[in-house]
């Protein structure tokens, strides 16, 4: 898997011992631990068989995630690896990057 973007599991644990990342890809999102012998390093994953084009990720302090899209969708999950439990739809139209 290529990874796009990752953030820390919670707000602010940059500044813990605390090893495990959230990952994205275009449609699959992933849990990272550094701590974990195997090859892949997989803790939890999340794979959407329509591809959602994700592009941003950030988390709060109690561990939940917002996933934004290049469509403008933005998902929000209350834990990783389960299904959102809210999905706010696009606004406008599609985001142009320069």
């Amino acid at each position: 898997m290529k990874i796009n973007n990752l953030c820390m599991e919670r707000k602010l644990d940059q500044m813990t011992n605390n090893t495990i990342v959230n990952c994205f890809d275009s449609n699959n999102l992933f849990c990272l631990d550094s701590r974990i012998d195997n090859k892949n390093k997989i803790v939890v994953s999340k794979n959407y068989k329509s591809n959602p084009k994700f592009s941003c990720i950030a988390t709060n302090s109690l561990g939940g995630i917002a996933v934004g899209s290049d469509t403008g969708e933005i998902r929000l999950f209350k834990e990783f690896g389960k299904n959102a439990k809210t999905l706010l739809p696009s606004l406008g139209g599609k985001t142009i990057f320069i």
